[in-house]
């Protein structure tokens, strides 16, 4: 009998993500920022940074115990948050 010549395999093309333009979303990140700065106090924009903290916490315990799409998403929108209000605060 004669041996069946092997198959060739090919590699699939997967296009990689774009990825975001790190001075846009610096940019992003100051205009939500300035936003926040001219909607509230200082003080009630410590208190919401202390508050988003612990919502972080807990958002980053959820992501870690179970890695599932919904609690990924709300530690990714929760650390933007964070992120925008540290950003808020230096200025």
């Amino acid at each position: 009998m004669a041996k069946h010549a092997k198959r060739r395999t090919y590699r699939k093309f997967r296009p990689t993500r774009p990825t975001e333009d790190d001075g846009r979303s610096q940019q992003e990140l100051q205009a939500a920022a300035q936003a926040l700065v001219s909607k509230m106090t200082p003080e009630e924009l410590q208190r919401e940074h202390s508050d988003c903290g612990l919502r972080l916490e807990e958002a980053d315990r959820q992501a870690q115990m179970e890695p599932s799409p919904p609690n990924l998403a709300l530690f990714r929108a929760t650390r933007q948050e964070y992120a925008t209000l540290e950003a808020a605060l230096a200025l």
